[in-house]
């Protein structure tokens, strides 16, 4: 597949998982609520609502764009795996897992349900910038900038080195986990301080209202 068409296609894809969601979350405050255990006529009205529908509807397209994108790289998880690099690059993911899920969190308590859908739509930006279909060196100058900024783009950079591919940072462990392990206390950091803030301001029991 040529690198043009890739690029292309996972901005599409990133689009319509971006664009989902938002359907999904803004139609899912007009409908019953699910609440707790299995309320049948609370989910026959998600599945009778074509707005939700059609949200879920992009999300499976995205995904499935995504899927069939990745089927033309050639990509081998054994090599990675024998070598140890599988797990060193699984224990980044799951840093910049945590990362994400503080900072949605740290925005959903300074200002509510509806930075919800913003925050993961980011997430979908993010994986465009940092180069997970391809080479962050294609992107323009100033985009690889901010890249190189991004902890995932340096897991990414190390995992492509066990194919043949050309490593853009000269340590990319050390970076990606020293970037890690700092933006992980800056938002715990940030997190504690918006915790303390909600609990004074009654934000917490709004929430779970």
């Amino acid at each position: 597949m040529p690198l043009e068409l890739a690029i292309a296609l996972s901005a599409l894809a990133s689009a319509a998982l971006s664009t989902g969601l938002y359907i999904m979350k803004v139609r899912a405050a007009a409908l019953p609520s699910l609440g707790a255990g299995f309320r049948w006529r609370a989910w026959l009205a998600f599945v009778q609502d074509v707005g939700w529908l059609s949200g879920l509807g992009l999300q499976v397209a995205g995904y499935a764009l995504y899927f069939f994108v990745l089927r033309f790289a050639p990509l081998s998880l054994v090599h990675a795996a024998l070598t140890g690099g599988l797990v060193l690059f699984l224990a980044g993911l799951f840093l910049n897992a945590a990362i994400i899920g503080m900072l949605v969190l740290l925005l959903v308590l300074r200002f509510g349900h509806r930075a919800e859908v913003a925050a993961w739509a980011f997430s979908y930006l993010v994986f465009l910038i940092c180069g997970l279909y391809y080479p962050v060196t294609v992107l323009p100058q100033g985009v690889q900038t901010v890249a190189w900024f991004l902890p995932l783009t340096h897991f990414l950079d190390y995992f492509r080195q066990f194919y043949g591919f050309p490593g853009a940072s000269p340590h990319p462990l050390l970076y990606g986990f020293g970037q890690s392990l700092a933006y992980v206390a800056l938002s715990y950091a940030g997190l504690r301080l918006v915790l303390h803030r909600a609990r004074a301001r009654g934000t917490l029991l709004k929430l779970s209202a």
